[in-house]
């Protein structure tokens, strides 16, 4: 199985049916970070973007960042974050789409429209995993290690399963139907499998045993597995308040 990996902080997701989103106008030159091939999660091909400015050969005519309000949330109308919009000229009409990139090496990826994530790489690796289920798993391979779980509830595109007898939770990107966060709670006997820590141990722990800083701010985390692992970075957050850690995808 492809094994991919990442986390959609649904914290940084402002989103209001009662204000229209507002764009400013950006150089098409802007589309040049996110050139190349973008593969689906079975790895086939889905996207092309060109460096003479075209989406899937149709020639990008205008390109669009989201304005912030005066309380400097965004608002758009998808499930994307902090997303750019693109102007093509398509079949003698115009369209817009949307697109947000995200993390780097391996793991980067785009989501179009709120709706379909693609990747630059054809084949991920993972490196941690905790309790036996790695970021990348699909819903099929968790029910055949645990079952099915106490409790699931969907919300904004994430589909959130709780285990609570055994004291963690797995997220599913709902229309990709892979793990995208793994948390483990104090009172749970799972533990990460590589490095043997679990949700009893310090911040401090967990920095020596990954050989990287954890940022205290509480805004980013701790991303591991990039020294040694080339391209593969994964992250680790720690709420010491609900006595909680949880593991997914680098997005910074």
């Amino acid at each position: 199985m492809r094994k991919i990996t990442f986390i959609i902080f649904v914290c940084l997701i402002m989103i209001s049916s009662n204000v229209s989103a507002k764009m400013r106008s950006i150089s098409v030159t802007d589309i040049n970070k996110i050139v190349g091939e973008w593969y689906d999660s079975k790895g086939n091909l889905a996207l092309t973007i060109g460096s003479d400015y075209t989406i899937n050969g149709c020639k990008v005519v205008a390109a669009y960042n989201y304005d912030f309000d005066d309380n400097h949330k965004v608002y758009i109308p998808s499930m994307a974050i902090f997303d750019q919009v693109y102007k093509i000229a398509e079949n003698n009409t115009y369209r817009n789409i949307e697109i947000g990139h995200y993390a780097r090496g391996y793991y980067e990826f785009i989501a179009v429209d709120g709706k379909h994530v693609y990747f630059k790489s054809k084949e991920l690796k993972h490196f941690e995993s905790i309790g036996g289920i790695y970021l990348g798993m699909d819903k099929e391979q968790v029910i055949k290690l645990y079952g099915e779980p106490s409790q699931k509830i969907t919300k904004y595109g994430i589909t959130n399963w709780k285990y609570e007898q055994s004291g963690f939770e797995v997220n599913f990107l709902e229309k990709e139907n892979f793990v995208e966060g793994i948390k483990i709670y104090k009172n749970s006997d799972r533990k990460f499998d590589w490095s043997g820590l679990s949700a009893n141990n310090s911040i401090s722990d967990f920095e020596n045993k990954y050989n990287a800083k954890y940022d205290r701010s509480g805004r980013f985390g701790m991303n591991i597995g990039g020294n040694g692992y080339k391209g593969i970075s994964e992250n680790i957050r720690i709420d010491e308040k609900n006595g909680s850690v949880t593991l997914g995808l680098r997005i910074h």
